[in-house]
């Protein structure tokens, strides 16, 4: 009879065990489970934005490189280098403030 009483302990502490086990091990894969949820969803807006970045800066590529296709080099250069003329008006007065004429 003893040995059937310590098999009957063993069985009831068992069950408990494989009960307590199981419920560990759902709890983790549920938390688990929504955690590669969260992840696909970050995943995916963080893909979108890269996608969306992508294709802002080929469109100021494009941008930029139609612009300088179409700029001329010279008018920029003759631009960028030429004296600013004065108005007439504003030359006549600094001559006669200095005491010069013309």
């Amino acid at each position: 009879m003893d040995t059937v009483l310590k098999a009957d302990i063993f069985f009831f502490v068992a069950t408990i065990a494989i009960v307590l086990i199981t419920t560990f091990v759902v709890t983790a894969l549920w938390y688990a489970i929504k955690i590669l949820r969260t992840y696909k969803e970050t995943s995916l807006i963080i893909k979108n934005t890269v996608l969306e970045v992508s294709q802002n800066v080929l469109h100021v590529e494009d941008t930029l490189k139609n612009f300088f296709e179409n700029l001329n080099v010279i008018q920029l250069l003759r631009l960028a280098f030429t004296p600013k003329r004065k108005n007439t008006k504003n030359v006549k007065q600094e001559k006669e403030e200095h005491g010069t004429k013309e």
